[in-house]
């Protein structure tokens, strides 16, 4: 497994060296109307795992209150309430915002 990892790393090396070649294929338009594309298809699959997902489907709560309620309180606390909180220089704070929010939500279900 090693040696497999070891010599498929030379893949990316080698194709390194011709990927600005690439920018002349893939120009800014292009990569902008892929990812777009990308993020709209997948809003219907956000929106499915918001309200509940799989699970939810299966016992007949998708789209329930308590699903929606987790997850505005893990927007509320991940995102807004950072907007209106002083970050500290390294930054810590901040970047625990999302995984405070999801653990203290989560906990709900």
């Amino acid at each position: 497994m090693l040696g497999l990892c070891f010599f498929g790393s030379f893949i990316p090396i080698i194709l390194s060296r011709f990927l600005h070649l690439t920018r002349k294929i893939f120009t800014p338009l292009v990569t902008g109307v892929a990812v777009t594309l990308i993020g709209l298809t997948l809003i219907k699959v956000g929106m499915f795992y918001m309200a509940g997902g799989g699970p939810a489907k299966a016992n007949g709560t998708l789209g329930s209150l308590q699903n929606w309620a987790v997850v505005c309180g893990v927007f509320d606390r991940g995102f807004v309430q950072r907007q209106f909180q002083q970050v500290p220089e390294d930054g810590n704070q901040s970047s625990l915002g999302w995984p405070l929010g999801l653990s203290s939500r989560c906990s709900w279900a």
